[in-house]
């Protein structure tokens, strides 16, 4: 299986988990959606009050709970580009461990 081969495998996983498009993850800037339990998704605790932020590709997929969207979104306007910075630098240490 070549790199390209398992990270498809992998954007189409995490599309089921956080209810986005597999194509979303090479998108530019930050995605919201709205938690939602999808068919196929990984077996792990679904959260009614959830907040979760994913880094892959070009884009940050910010999944929260349909009644915290707003106040997600708002805080991010505020401070997104320290966010950006912290998951950037996050999702690099764990590229080079991976490696």
């Amino acid at each position: 299986m070549t790199k390209r081969e398992m990270m498809k495998i992998v954007c189409s996983q995490l599309a089921i988990d956080y209810n986005c498009k597999p194509e979303d993850f090479n998108k530019d800037g930050v995605i919201f959606t709205i938690a939602e339990k999808q068919e196929g998704r990984r077996e792990m605790p679904f959260i009614t009050r959830r907040l979760e932020i994913i880094t892959i590709g070009k884009s940050a997929i910010v999944n929260v709970s349909k009644n915290m969207m707003s106040f997600a979104k708002r805080k991010f306007e505020v401070c997104w580009s320290w966010v950006w910075l912290q998951l950037y630098f996050c999702s690099m240490a764990v590229v080079e461990r991976l490696r």
